[in-house]
């Protein structure tokens, strides 16, 4: 089995990992990718649709945290401009607020605050209890998690409250944001892998290997090695446990690729989240990209839904009197759709590796995510900015 030796490798390629491996390639490391995929960029990877050609195929927003979009615009080069409208939530009752605003932030960190309050509390309370009635507070939660979680909204959001102007999002759009990762990779001439990463394994010189798919009988040998919780491998480094299939709680989201007559448009928010809704769980549109479809110019949206397409009766409809519902449609007209996709999103880690993840010595280092880029960048601020 061949070998190669690299000062930094990174497993996966979400823009998070990317920014990591774009900071060593800046610091004259020899560094590389090695994603599973064809696609880069994680759950931001687009795709080619019909006549509509490459888009957006996943839902996303980049949140407000001091710091995030200036971090961005700096590794990966991608310039941001305030969105307008700004995203909104719509309840059932037809109510709309502001995705984020400074009282939601606030909102937002007292419930961190409660929730890490009650898990001190509880702790106190199985100190004093026996062992049969002792409080479970469940799996899911950890008060050194909580507190990092509270740090973070203190510090990146809080904090700066009062600086607050709302949500950015690319000037082009977030397609280019895809674009822009693969051509960051290719500037800084860092190494790209399309493989399978089977085993981690620390070496007795203070190495890090990676054993990729059999199929390539090749092993890379790195000074250091670094991973995102995000990143799922089902092996142990010298009893360390990176992640395992039971750490997750996997969530399944359909996107649909819809389009309508332009001249239909009523006012359209980027992005719709809906969290009343049994079938719906967003809307995103981007008005840099419409196409002609005999003649007429039509605008094209990704619907992500919360259950699978195929089981839904009369979607075509459903989607219609959702358009409406968001005042998209302000007549009659055709909703076309063109594509059904699939994903599975991390929603939730048990944090199994919690103890480990922050280890000064060995050449592994975990990414820590919280599952939005703003938050995440905000967590890693240090190691992605520092030298």
């Amino acid at each position: 089995m061949s070998s190669t030796v690299f000062d930094r490798v990174i497993v996966g390629s979400s823009p998070l990992a990317i920014m990591y491996a774009v900071k060593f390639a800046r610091a004259g490391l020899k560094t590389v990718i090695v994603e599973k995929n064809k696609s880069l960029g994680g759950a931001w990877h687009s795709c080619t649709v019909e006549e509509l050609g490459e888009i957006e195929s996943s839902c996303h927003l980049i949140e407000f945290y001091s710091g995030a979009y200036e971090t961005i615009s700096d590794l990966i080069e991608l310039d941001f401009t305030y969105v307008q409208p700004q995203p909104i939530k719509i309840f059932s009752n037809g109510k709309s607020v502001s995705y984020t605003t400074r009282a939601s932030i606030i909102k937002e960190f007292l419930k961190l605050c409660i929730i890490l309050f009650c898990l001190i509390f509880i702790r106190y309370i199985n100190c004093l209890l026996p062992s049969r009635f002792k409080v479970h507070k469940g799996s899911q939660l950890s008060i050194q998690d909580m507190k990092e979680r509270v740090w973070v909204s203190a510090k990146y959001r809080l904090i700066r409250i009062f600086e607050y102007k709302g949500i950015k999002a690319p000037i082009d759009g977030y397609v280019t944001f895809s674009k822009k990762l693969r051509e960051i990779i290719k500037k800084y001439h860092i190494h790209l892998i399309h493989a399978k990463v089977e085993s981690v394994l620390e070496t007795s010189e203070g190495y890090c290997k990676l054993v990729l798919s059999s199929s390539l009988k090749k092993a890379i040998l790195s000074k250091e090695v670094y991973i995102t919780e995000s990143t799922i491998l089902e092996n142990s480094v010298n009893g360390f446990l990176l992640m395992s299939q039971e750490s997750y709680s996997l969530k399944t989201y359909w996107h649909i690729v819809v389009s309508i007559d332009k001249e239909f448009m009523g006012s359209m928010n980027s992005y719709i989240h809906l969290p009343d809704s049994q079938y719906f769980h967003r809307i995103t549109t981007s008005h840099k990209y419409s196409y002609f479809d005999n003649k007429n110019l039509r605008h094209f949206f990704i619907v992500q839904m919360r259950r699978d397409p195929s089981s839904i009766s009369q979607l075509q409809t459903k989607i219609e009197t959702l358009f409406r519902f968001c005042h998209i449609l302000s007549a009659p007209t055709e909703v076309k759709i063109h594509k059904t996709l699939s994903e599975e999103f991390i929603t939730k880690s048990s944090k199994k590796h919690n103890n480990n993840k922050k280890r000064a010595q060995g050449p592994i280092h975990i990414i820590e995510t919280f599952g939005d880029l703003g938050k995440s960048i905000a967590l890693n601020y240090k190691d992605i900015t520092e030298p």
